[in-house]
């Protein structure tokens, strides 16, 4: 009674007819779906990795996977999924399977949880089916912090890993998962047997590690890669590219990026030094990435040409070209504690993030972005994002979590960028040096000094990254850290900024805003804000320096006047019209944005029409289609009703003829019966021709040989 969908063709599984189908069959939604493969593969079809991997997705930690007798190694793949979201696997003792490649294949995963005949799985399963019933009974020792903490030292103990800022949810599962295995219904009695046995916490450790990876997963994402990647490496003066990838389980993703790398710079490789560090806390992972052997459902997401460029056959498996070898090195990496590779151009970090808690995420971001070189890319799985390191970080594109290093100065360790989050940097006085100072060096240390003893320096997405001189203007409001310079600036001087930083972009020269006033405390100042964009280099990204000119109120009459023309005025009024005009600037510059916001909004929604009249014809037209098909189908089944109709009608016609046939043959044979008995024989003589046929009867009574033929009148 179910249904299975290709496309837009659905076929009801009823009756008994059986159909061959050589395409993938996945499972989304509860629905079978059926699809056809666009390029070819080496890889079976229907794939059962596909399969598992969609019942995986589908189903979760519900989902259970079995491998049974079979060829190759397809499932192998789909069994570490499903195991990976926490479902259950089990595999046909390969003693009593006939074919026992799959068994042996998805067995060398170490993903298993069951090896048995099949004889003994229907009660295997029947107990895991029950199982939850019975783990209620101990809810509330799940609910005990010690347990849980005691648990997570044991790990920690033994595989030198914490798992403490891990999403707790996370782990819990996994504890449940092993206690399920071991038909433990209470958590003391597993934290007992944790005590007990140390290969047991050694087991929990590899659960909690499942990672599921493939090449090319999600293929979109890579074609932006490799299009990012190009241009970057077009522009790199410095022939090196450096690229780490944490968390990189068996290596997919590394030989991916390898591969990339590879296709963009062709014939050029061989000049670049190209570094892909793979690192993992699972050494039997690596060992897996370190060999390169994939077998053959392991590459189903390459393209048939670069599978031959780049993997070598071996027996029924695949092994990665020495090439792409060479670029990749493996090594144990805790991401949490040990030091972040350096000067790097791309950071792949996907589906990883999702099991730390907020706390973890924000040490990974910072390390990250201090790794990165400016420009440097930043990939992540499609359920992560960067959350409040918008500051760190542009967005490249977001569907696919892609993401550029925003320039912030010069580099510094980590545990010194995290003061950033407290407060600004703040300029401190140089050690006095024994060396003499140069003219020039004396010269701009006094123009610093006296002309522009405060500035501080902004990248493009305006946040601070470098303060000059002990700037009373620059304040830490309330609330959650942030670098934006508005944020951070005095309230008097937040719209000028604005309005300065709006000139600064658009014109891409040095601004002045008019002297404002400001008091600090009984002190009455005036401040002028100069906004110039600096010229970027290769080593960053563009940047903008604002310097803070700080006058009494005399001094800044006389360079307001100056600045008018020597114009005499009232100071009051003179300083209320700078005011009026600096506010209609403003708002005639809002007026323009506005009016820009509001012709996008027009031409989205002359779009949107556009779009609606389309669906809307394509919807007449599909509904004139599905009349014409139904028309069509009407006329079908009234042809067929005709032809059933002749059909049947020269059913009954054949039968009459067969039957008259059997009575004419009833009758001769009477006709020649009565001709023996009676002694008599029969010919017939056709006039016009003169042709005469004898009966058998007449041969025998005129003592003729029966061989002859009939005589000629």
């Amino acid at each position: 009674k179910g249904f299975i969908t290709q496309k837009s063709r659905t076929y009801r599984l009823s009756g008994t007819r059986v159909f061959r189908y050589l395409g993938y069959i996945t499972v989304k939604e509860n629905a079978i779906c059926l699809t056809t493969p666009d390029n070819p593969t080496y890889a079976p079809r229907p794939s059962i990795n596909l399969l598992l991997e969609s019942i995986a997705e589908n189903s979760g930690s519900r989902a259970i996977g079995i491998i049974l007798s079979g060829t190759g190694s397809d499932g192998a793949r789909g069994i570490r999924a499903i195991k990976a979201e926490g479902g259950f696997t089990l595999v046909q003792d390969p003693e009593s399977a006939k074919y026992d490649g799959m068994p042996n294949a998805a067995i060398q995963t170490a993903n298993i949880d069951f090896i048995l005949p099949p004889a003994g799985m229907a009660k295997e399963l029947q107990a895991l089916y029950l199982y939850p019933e019975r783990v209620k009974l101990s809810q509330d020792e799940h609910k005990d912090p010690d347990l849980y903490r005691n648990i997570l030292s044991k790990i920690k103990d033994v595989a030198l890993v914490d798992f403490s800022l891990y999403k707790t949810n996370t782990i819990k599962r996994r504890i449940e998962r092993r206690m399920a295995m071991l038909k433990i219904s209470s958590l003391t009695e597993y934290n007992n047997f944790l005590q007990k046995n140390r290969s047991e916490v050694t087991e929990l450790f590899k659960n909690i590690l499942i990672g599921v990876t493939s090449f090319f997963r999600d293929s979109e994402v890579f074609e932006l890669v490799h299009t990012l990647l190009a241009q970057r490496l077009k522009s790199k003066s410095e022939r090196v590219f450096r690229a780490w990838i944490p968390g990189c389980s068996t290596g997919e993703e590394a030989y991916t990026i390898a591969i990339l790398i590879s296709e963009i710079l062709g014939e050029d490789l061989a000049k670049w030094k190209v570094q892909i560090f793979a690192t993992d806390i699972d050494e039997d992972a690596l060992a897996i990435g370190r060999r390169a052997i994939y077998s053959e459902s392991a590459l189903m997401g390459i393209d048939t040409k670069l599978l031959g460029r780049y993997f070598q056959v071996s027996r029924d498996e695949f092994v990665a070209s020495k090439g792409i070898r060479e670029m990749i090195i493996f090594s144990r990496h805790n991401l949490i504690s040990d030091p972040p590779f350096l000067r790097l151009d791309f950071v792949t970090c996907r589906n990883l993030l999702i099991y730390f808690n907020a706390e973890l995420q924000q040490k990974v971001f910072p390390t990250f972005h201090y790794a990165l070189n400016s420009h440097g890319l930043m990939l992540l799985g499609k359920s992560e994002s960067i959350g409040q390191f918008q500051n760190y970080f542009k967005t490249i594109d977001a569907r696919w979590r892609v993401y550029e290093a925003n320039y912030l100065g010069t580099k510094t360790p980590i545990a010194a960028k995290a003061m950033r989050l407290t407060q600004v940097p703040r300029y401190i006085e140089p050690k006095v040096s024994s060396r003499k100072q140069s003219l020039e060096e004396l010269l701009a240390e006094k123009f610093r000094q006296h002309i522009m003893p405060s500035c501080v320096l902004i990248n493009d997405m305006q946040n601070i990254i470098y303060s000059s001189g002990n700037n009373p203007y620059l304040i830490r409001p309330e609330g959650e850290p942030n670098d934006n310079i508005v944020r951070n600036l005095h309230p008097r001087l937040a719209n000028e900024m604005r309005a300065a930083l709006s000139q600064v972009e658009l014109k891409q020269e040095l601004f002045k805003t008019p002297f404002i006033e400001i008091h600090n405390g009984e002190k009455q100042l005036f401040v002028r804000l100069t906004v110039t964009p600096v010229d970027k280099s290769d080593e960053q990204q563009s940047a903008i320096l604002v310097c803070f000119q700080e006058e009494g109120f005399d001094t800044a009459l006389i360079n307001s006047s100056r600045e008018s023309g020597g114009e005499e005025k009232d100071e009051r009024y003179r300083a209320l019209e700078d005011e009026l005009n600096r506010t209609r600037e403003q708002m005639q510059t809002l007026v323009e944005e506005l009016e820009t916001s509001n012709e996008e909004l027009q031409s989205m929604n002359e779009e949107l029409q556009s779009a609606n009249e389309e669906l809307q014809s394509t919807n007449e037209e599909l509904e004139t289609t599905n009349e014409e098909l139904q028309s069509t189908n009407e006329e079908l089944q009234t042809a067929y009703s005709e032809l059933r109709s002749a059909f049947d009608e020269k059913d009954e016609q054949n039968l009459l003829l067969a039957k008259a046939r059997g009575e004419l043959e009833s009758i001769n044979q009477q006709y020649q019966l009565a001709q023996q008995v009676a002694q008599i024989g029969h010919f017939v003589w056709e006039f016009k021709s003169d042709w005469v046929q004898w009966s058998q009867q007449l041969f025998h009574l005129l003592d003729y040989p029966s061989d002859e033929t009939s005589p000629s009148l």
